[in-house]
């Protein structure tokens, strides 16, 4: 997508990097709603919209991209969804988001980074400090209060914050601010190497695992697939 090292992007560049970017802030912004909260009639209509797989792949994949994962989620979501109404969907996915996503329902899988990584396999430890440091430093904190207010370390916040990073980019993108463009998508790559990817597969595999609900193992699927292939993307623009 950019072929000048400089980031001199031409009007052509341009426009495909503020795109890409706008469409990768609206899916993370997606995922954070996933991980953080049941699903309204709204989201599920969107999710299970035939235009979904389109508009994903539209900017997640590229020539040479295996697609095998992101089309069983794909599939998956789409098997969650036949027969029945919206409303039906919302009321089972309700259930299974307390089993999955609130802490006392599923014992095994939780979404936070330090479970996953600390050898007590409980919140707050180190990854936590880890993401909270280099969230802070970005320039984003968490609200003081409210009943969806989860530690850095969850995966809605890590979604919530490369939204915040991908809608920067874009802003510079369009302010033509190439050197503004370069540090937002360097830390993209480092919080994704370094924060994301170090634990998500291992949780996405857990809730194909453990759930109940052709819904969540999709989206576990698509959210594995897509975190992977975007940390691709952004090291090969940080590298040329």
């Amino acid at each position: 997508m950019i072929n000048n090292p400089a980031l001199e992007l031409n009007q052509e560049e341009a426009t495909a990097t503020k795109e890409w970017c706008v469409d990768r802030a609206a899916f993370y912004a997606a995922l954070a709603e996933v991980y953080s909260r049941p699903l309204t009639e709204k989201w599920l209509r969107w999710f299970t919209s035939p235009d979904f797989p389109v508009y994903l792949k539209s900017f997640v994949c590229c020539q040479e991209t295996d697609t095998s994962l992101l089309d069983q989620g794909l599939a998956e979501l789409n098997q969650a969804a036949e027969g029945k109404s919206l409303a039906q969907l919302v009321r089972e996915l309700q259930a299974e988001h307390s089993f999955l996503l609130i802490r006392g329902g599923c014992q095994t899988v939780h979404p936070y980074a330090s479970v996953y990584l600390s050898e007590w396999k409980r919140v707050m430890g180190d990854a936590w400090e880890k993401a909270r440091i280099f969230i802070s430093e970005a320039g984003f904190g968490l609200p003081e209060e409210g009943e969806n207010k989860y530690l850095e370390d969850h995966l809605s916040v890590e979604c919530e914050f490369m939204q915040l990073l991908c809608r920067a980019a874009a802003k510079a993108t369009r302010r033509k601010k190439h050197d503004q463009l370069l540090t937002s998508l360097k830390l993209q790559e480092t919080f994704l190497r370094e924060h994301m990817l170090t634990w998500v597969s291992k949780y996405c595999a857990d809730v194909v695992r453990v759930s109940n609900h052709a819904f969540y193992r999709g989206m576990a699927k698509i959210t594995e697939a897509f975190l992977v292939q975007d940390a691709e993307s952004l090291k090969q623009l940080c590298e040329e």
